[in-house]
């Protein structure tokens, strides 16, 4: 998944480059990060009505960031502790998740109902906490792509057939219970996707198109919010899904969020493109 995100905000005080006097310090920081985000999965059909699956997220975050002053001008040569112009790679952390389908299609019925259920596994690099070494003045980082904690999720996927459309609802609701080591708390999410696809006479392939909301409550740092996070968005989406055979599947989707509400009120996304690709063993 491909996403570029624009963020700004103001410098408190508390949060100042150390060694350097106040009128010359940076009051606002305005970032752009470009997000590529790449999961492989990994399914196994246990019995017809059970499956388990293994995603595997690889992170590419490339940060540039804008120093401007009290005036808004760009102050060149600028260095901060707090962001700087680099690119980061990690894994995310894994996804162990259980399908389980209570009604599958059949001649007579065309209604396939699946539960989902699962957790993280944290072994992504996670980071102190942010805001504390900003007071003490010391070089931090803001961008991790773990949370250290153990995170459940739950989902309901419906999907019923009528002739050659499908109409499908996916609700998904994933979260941090507790804090890691560092105090971190993640978010806490719930998305709602409804679509609208088309076989188009073949199995190989069909358009889908739909809409998703997504409500995110904030992170947390102790008793601090973490920065850019939750945000509540409407998204309509386009899809193409290929069928290269029962076994292997890819999808490109592309989206685009309308915020509807945001913890940063400079928070802005304008495109989301995704790429997935799923493969599937089955060892009945």
């Amino acid at each position: 998944m491909g996403t570029r995100v624009h963020v700004s905000h103001a410098v408190p005080a508390s949060q100042y480059e150390p060694g350097i006097p106040p009128e010359q310090q940076a009051m606002r920081h305005a970032q752009t990060l470009d997000l590529l985000n790449t999961d492989l999965t990994l399914s196994y059909v246990l019995t017809k009505r059970l499956e388990l699956s293994l995603r595997i997220p690889i992170r590419v975050v490339r940060s540039s960031v804008d120093f401007l002053d009290y005036m808004g001008r760009e102050l060149d040569g600028f260095k901060s502790i707090h962001h700087r112009n680099e690119t980061i790679t990690g894994l995310d952390d894994l996804v162990l998740q259980a399908r389980l389908r209570l009604v599958s299609p059949s001649a007579a019925e065309r209604l396939r109902l699946d539960f989902k259920f699962g957790i993280s596994l944290p072994i992504a690099a996670i980071e102190p906490d942010p805001f504390e070494l900003g007071r003490q003045g010391l070089s931090h980082q803001h961008v991790f792509f773990g949370t250290g904690t153990f995170d459940p999720m739950l989902g309901i996927q419906l999907e019923y057939g009528v002739g050659d459309i499908v109409l499908g609802s996916d609700t998904e609701w994933t979260g941090s219970l507790y804090s890691n080591r560092y105090g971190y708390r993640g978010s806490i999410s719930f998305t709602q996707r409804l679509s609208l696809g088309s076989s188009l006479q073949t199995t190989k392939w069909g358009p889908v198109v739909g809409v998703e909301f997504f409500k995110e409550f904030a992170a947390r740092w102790a008793n601090e919010v973490a920065e850019n996070s939750g945000r509540m968005e409407i998204s309509p989406t386009l899809a193409l899904r290929a069928n290269a055979d029962t076994a292997f599947s890819v999808m490109v989707l592309v989206k685009t969020p309308h915020i509807i509400s945001a913890q940063s009120d400079t928070l802005d996304v304008p495109l989301v493109v995704m790429i997935s690709a799923q493969g599937t063993v089955d060892t009945r």
